[in-house]
């Protein structure tokens, strides 16, 4: 939920004023050159206008109506200002010319972290000149601010405001009213990002500008995303083994590109959300790098997976000790019967790792050997099956991406020829929990009926000749949900699970099913 706070000014007031204008809404105005404005107050004051409890999420609503801003004035009057306008100047840093920020202008100051405008427009680069190292001022009369999980932006609300302030969203500033919102002051400059290490990133430094320097990308994958649309995530890490994530927008027009190989320096947006740093790219020339990659530390495996995997007394534990192990990936989401989770083996066993990430299989196919650091995170026991996660509001969960990161070493290798142990339904035993297995000679008892039934996680029932019988469990976000289970006797291929003590097998992909009439 997003809490939006009113600046001084009463929306419908403004709208009023808005409405009021006779200008062709079909040609979008072109911004001035020169403000006509002052600079009334800082960044940091415009922060603070957020209600009580700004370093919070997601407020419940608490719609003020002016207070905090009347409660300035007296400290306006003492600056000289003897009219009623808020305006904010800041230099913009960031861009949407390569599609990274989406309908978004961030622009900081010297009083501390800087400060978003949405405008519902997607083209501001282009349209308004609103290009990195352009200095503007805002009118921030009439305008709301919120906090998104840690980001300030500046808006106004959506169509379903009313005057008794239920919690709505905020929408970007209307095109044809930018004009008279956002001014350009003088010729556009060169913003001058502030030289940092990833050790030294803090609140201070969220929608600011930043070199970061002696850092590399942990994994060197194709693209900065996946091709699909999806938001990529990659980590910069340095030699101490900080990181931080890349996040970049599936739009983005260098999505695909190639990653730099190297290290150097990365200049970004430092972004937040629920506390977990971001940096955000405005173009891969951003990312500069002139010295060959460095060595990440990789620790040596001591441990194995069965040994990672046993019973534990607890619900949930924190490994303390450096347990390294050094495992294959033997299925992944990339059918999405299987969230957020990476089932790793060795030739001990298999356990599941939960990370809160999504699109996992693009950047760990199948056959990708790791060697995983355990040390700081949690076992849990989830359906009475150990995993390896982290924990979220004293409960087993997944761990956060960040630590992932920070913890996994793709062995630069081949791909592994990941073969399934081929088994009768006599044959399963606890020990071969989370490894991948091959039924041959089985059949559905509800062969006919699509894979899962009106939108909803479904079992299914898997059978052989002696009568024996295994749950096949399907996920309602399966790309074969709608599918349906095929006659006759076939095998499958599935990952050997169980939960609360009745076994399932879990099917990976459709591919996993080769069936006879």
């Amino acid at each position: 939920m997003k809490s939006i706070v009113k600046i001084q000014i009463s929306l419908m007031l403004v709208l009023a004023v808005l409405v009021a204008c006779s200008e062709n809404f079909d040609v979008i105005p072109v911004s001035r050159n020169e403000s006509t404005w002052q600079r009334t107050l800082s960044i940091a004051e415009v922060r603070e206008f957020y209600l009580a409890g700004a370093d919070k999420y997601d407020q419940p609503n608490s719609l003020v109506e002016g207070a905090n801003a009347r409660g300035f004035w007296a400290t306006l009057a003492g600056r000289g200002v003897v009219d009623s306008l808020l305006v904010v100047e800041g230099v913009i840093v960031s861009s949407d010319s390569a599609g990274n920020f989406y309908k978004t202008v961030t622009i900081m100051d010297d009083s501390g972290p800087g400060i978003d405008i949405s405008v519902s427009d997607k083209n501001t680069y282009r349209v308004y000149g609103f290009k990195p190292g352009q200095r503007v001022r805002v009118k921030l009369n009439g305008l709301f601010i919120n906090n998104y999980h840690g980001m300030y932006q500046l808006g106004i609300p959506a169509d379903d405001y009313t005057s008794s302030g239920h919690v709505v969203d905020l929408q970007g500033i209307p095109v044809e009213h930018v004009e008279s919102l956002v001014q350009r002051d003088g010729k556009r400059g060169q913003p001058t990002p502030e030289d940092i290490t990833l050790d030294k990133i803090d609140l201070q430094h969220v929608q600011r500008l930043v070199r970061i320097h002696g850092v590399q990308f942990v994994h060197n994958r194709e693209g900065f995303t996946n091709g699909d649309g999806s938001t990529g995530n990659r980590a910069l890490i340095d030699s101490a083994l900080n990181t931080i994530l890349v996040r970049t927008n599936g739009y983005a027009s260098f999505g695909t590109t190639p990653m730099p190989r190297g290290s150097g320096t990365v200049t970004g947006v430092v972004s937040i959300y629920n506390g977990t740093f971001q940096l955000l790219l405005r173009d891969p020339s951003d990312a500069h790098f002139t010295e060959p990659v460095f060595e990440q530390g990789k620790p040596e495996p001591n441990y194995t997976v069965a040994q990672l995997s046993e019973k534990m007394s607890l619900p949930v534990v924190r490994v303390m000790s450096p347990w390294v192990i050094k495992a294959t990936v033997i299925a992944n989401d990339m059918g999405n019967n299987i969230y957020k989770t990476l089932y790793l083996a060795d030739s001990t066993g298999g356990i599941p790792v939960k990370v809160n990430a999504t699109s996992l299989y693009a950047q760990y196919p199948v056959g990708t050997q790791l060697i995983l650091n355990c040390e700081g995170l949690f076992r849990g026991a989830y359906g009475g099956v150990v995993q390896l996660g982290g924990k979220y509001e004293g409960k087993f969960g997944q761990m956060s991406e960040a630590d992932w990161l920070a913890r996994v070493y793709v062995v630069d290798a081949p791909l592994v020829d990941v073969q399934p142990q081929t088994v009768t339904l006599s044959d399963l035993k606890p020990e071969m929990l989370n490894t991948l297995v091959r039924l041959e000679n089985v059949y559905f008892k509800d062969a006919g009926k699509p894979f899962v039934d009106s939108g909803k996680n479904t079992s299914r029932t898997l059978m052989d000749a002696k009568g024996k019988s295994i749950v096949v469990y399907t996920s309602q976000y399966a790309d074969f949900a709608s599918e349906v289970l095929p006659s006759g006797n076939g095998t499958v291929v599935g990952v050997y699970s169980e939960y609360n003590g009745t076994a399932q097998l879990l099917v990976r992909t459709l591919s996993d099913i080769n069936f006879s009439e």
